[in-house]
């Protein structure tokens, strides 16, 4: 009976490590995102809205 509680306990210890590698992994990926679409200045916008024919 007492393997079986060691049994669990190292899968919850396994699953919340997993849940917490995952949370990290998500977490970067979104700053990413966020900085690429921040680093384009107001005259590239421009410049990329001319070159497809958008004009206001």
């Amino acid at each position: 009976m007492q393997q079986k509680h060691w049994v669990l306990l190292g899968l919850l210890l396994l699953g919340l490590g997993a849940g917490y590698y995952w949370m990290i992994q998500t977490d970067d990926s979104e700053e990413v995102a966020e900085q690429s679409e921040e680093d384009i200045t107001r005259e590239q916008t421009e410049a990329h809205m001319r070159q497809i024919g958008y004009v206001q």
